[in-house]
């Protein structure tokens, strides 16, 4: 645990007393991201110029605008939505300076509530799980933000508008049955859902009747600390892919802080979430990429998102920062896959400034991990107690860290088992001198072009001989 008493506010490790929650006055807002106590340190963080925290200050808009004619999860959908979270934020840090800012985003969010195209569908959520369930975090820490803005009509307007999305959210169904929220938290759909909905209702705990939103509070830290417990292995590596992992688990770690923040316990604890920077840390290959993982997609820097760096602060972990850097550099423009979440802010809040991020090569880190894996085999044994370790686990060899001449090979079995896996036991990867020597996928991917094309170097049925 860093011991710099900024980060110590920011992370949300001061909340408040779970016993007192009588009345209104017991839901102060803001609290998603900060709390009112914690206000003054997050100000000064973000506006000490020369940091990566007002780097990433500074590019938050200051102007938004909300076009409700855009087809459901447009990009400009996405663009709006964005925006409207990062005005918040502005207003959220000095509401007194920045109390145009805040009226900007409160603008967007009541046009945002009156779009019927908002709310996710009543059946057949599909793929786009996920991008409600960041539409529903940047709307919920919107009215998180600028709730002192919101006149008693506005906010019972609001809180109506999330309870309609959150009854959608938990009742979907999809065409061939129950939709991915109905699923356990072990992969990115229902992650996403669980926790964009708990933090909805989090958001609206002092102002909603809703006969439901305790057991939507209730309910979804269950599923996600039990999920959590089983999805991410003792080391930090998940049970998805590069790319897919990191759709669910950085909402996770939003959620997770808003729960200290508002008194409840700490959903980090008996999980291994926040080791999960070391994974994306060695797994980063010579390639200057992540390794495609069955038909996990390709992940060129855009998953090794920014909600990480807390976790990196809050373990002190100068290795995954020097590892978060590497990534980003790669391919700075592409940071996060945030569809309706800002990509700045969690940037501005969480960058433990207080670590350095030395080369680790000069550090005498080690360059080889094995990250070993859970023992839970059988579908029907669905997030429960799982028996200890398994034998199995992912090996990721480096002759170094960084430099000319690098060279990655990557090995796996695994012993786990989980939803929309997206992985491949006995898959074997050579990555060198910036290029893809051998890519096991495992399968065909029917790709006749690009730098993921099955060519001569890839592999399906895991034929290559190992020795």
């Amino acid at each position: 645990m860093s011991k710099c008493p900024w980060l110590l506010a920011v992370c949300g490790l001061v909340g408040f007393s779970a016993a007192n929650r009588a009345g209104a006055q017991d839901y102060p807002h803001p609290f998603i991201y900060f709390t009112t106590a914690q206000r003054q340190a997050v100000r000064t963080k973000v506006t000490t110029h020369g940091t990566a925290s007002s780097a990433a200050y500074d590019l938050l808009a200051t102007a938004g605008s909300y076009d409700g004619q855009t087809a459901d999860c447009s990009v400009d959908q996405r663009t709006c939505m964005r925006q409207m979270e990062e005005l918040a934020f502005r207003y959220a840090v000095d509401p007194e300076a920045n109390v145009a800012y805040g009226q900007s985003a409160k603008t967007v969010l009541l046009a945002m509530v009156g779009d019927r195209h908002m709310p996710p569908p009543k059946t057949h959520l599909g793929k786009r799980t996920w991008w409600y369930g960041t539409q529903l975090v940047a709307a919920a820490a919107t009215f998180d933000m600028i709730y002192p803005l919101l006149s008693a009509s506005q906010r019972r307007q609001v809180v109506e508008h999330l309870e309609t999305w959150c009854t959608r959210y938990m009742s979907a169904v999809a065409p061939g049955g129950p939709a991915f929220v109905h699923w356990d938290s072990l992969s990115n759909y229902p992650i996403s859902a669980h926790a964009a909905t708990l933090l909805a209702a989090l958001a609206i705990e002092g102002d909603s009747k809703h006969a439901d939103l305790q057991s939507w509070i209730t309910d979804n830290r269950r599923r996600l600390r039990a999920g959590a417990s089983d999805a991410v292995d003792p080391d930090g590596s998940c049970q998805e892919g590069f790319g897919y992992a990191a759709y669910g688990y950085q909402l996770f770690v939003n959620v997770g802080v808003a729960l200290l923040n508002r008194g409840y316990e700490d959903l980090f604890d008996g999980t291994n979430v926040l080791k999960i920077p070391d994974w994306y840390t060695y797994g980063w290959t010579a390639a200057n990429k992540y390794p495609e993982m069955n038909d996990s997609h390709k992940t060129d820097g855009r998953t090794f998102v920014g909600n990480h760096l807390y976790s990196i602060g809050r373990t002190g972990n100068g290795l995954a920062l020097w590892g978060w850097h590497k990534v980003r550099s790669a391919n700075p423009s592409a940071s996060i896959h945030s569809f309706f979440c800002s990509p700045q802010l969690p940037i501005a809040l969480w960058y433990p400034e207080d670590l350095t991020a030395a080369s680790p090569d000069a550090q005498g880190y080690r360059t080889s991990r094995y990250f070993r894996d859970n023992l839970n085999q059988g579908r029907k044994n669905r997030v429960k107690a799982y028996p200890g370790v398994g034998d199995g686990g992912e090996i990721y060899m480096h002759n170094k860290f960084d430099g000319p001449g690098r060279v990655s090979v990557l090995y796996k079995v695994r012993d786990e088992w989980a939803f929309h896996v997206h992985e491949d036991d006995e898959h074997i990867r050579l990555h060198a001198f910036g290029e893809v020597f051998l890519q096991d996928y495992g399968y065909y991917n029917g790709r006749t072009s690009g730098d993921d094309a099955y060519l001569g170097c890839q592999s399906i049925d895991h034929n290559p001989v190992t020795v």
